[in-house]
């Protein structure tokens, strides 16, 4: 195993939080939505969309990604391949393209 940099380790724990804050926004102001709606379709709308801003936010940008941020810097950690930023995006397009959620421009 090889040590941890700790310039790569504190971008990321400082992309983090702002991630956190992002996400503990969203969330927030979906849930308030939610308290306001009157009728069952509202609220499943807002559900809906809140999920969606879920899968949106999750954090696996290469700005969320250790070894991402360590090619970035070019640290001793750059020579690491990182399949991780590439499978999980993937992952989410083919998931928002199944629910027919997601589009490509043309």
């Amino acid at each position: 195993m090889r040590k941890v940099d700790n310039n790569v380790k504190k971008i990321l724990i400082s992309n983090l939080e702002l991630w956190k804050k992002e996400l503990i926004k969203e969330i927030d102001y979906h849930l308030d939505s939610i308290k306001k709606a009157e009728s069952a379709e509202k609220i499943m709308y807002l559900k809906r969309n809140l999920l969606l801003k879920l899968l949106h936010l999750l954090p696996i940008s290469k700005n969320t990604c250790y070894i991402c941020i360590a090619k970035t810097l070019k640290s001793s950690h750059s020579s690491i391949n990182c399949p991780y930023t590439n499978f999980l995006t993937s992952v989410i397009i083919s998931l928002l393209t199944t629910l027919n959620l997601y589009t490509t421009s043309s």
